[in-house]
């Protein structure tokens, strides 16, 4: 490509963050189909597997109704796994969220899992 070529091509894609991601390592990342999902502090990061960009974060109440705000963990996700086309994270604060991987990361129900040792 020659450099006036080179110049007058746009990449389609930008790429602007204001804060670094930090993945937690300690949580092994899930591969479907179609996506990858990175655990990230309280959030999971969805990227497309056909172009490596990421396509939504799954951390809101407000995908599961309009009234409810804030994050569903307010731990960090020690945990993740995939079941039947659900995605299910464990915050260190013992809550267990439910996600449809299918109909794009809407939050199906969460539950309060005691943490406690016996």
């Amino acid at each position: 490509m020659t450099e006036e070529k080179a110049s007058k091509h746009i990449n389609p894609y930008i790429v602007s963050k204001r804060t670094p991601t930090q993945f937690n390592l300690k949580v092994r990342s899930l591969v479907d189909d179609n996506y990858v999902f990175i655990a990230s502090g309280n959030l999971v990061n969805v990227y497309s597997l056909a172009t490596g960009i990421q396509v939504q974060t799954l951390r809101s109440k407000r995908q599961q109704n309009g009234q409810s705000k804030g994050d569903v963990h307010r731990g960090n996700i020690v945990s993740m796994a995939l079941v039947d086309g659900k995605l299910l994270t464990l915050c260190s604060r013992g809550i267990l969220a439910e996600w449809s991987t299918n109909q794009g990361g809407v939050l199906i129900d969460t539950y309060e899992v005691s943490l406690s040792q016996a």
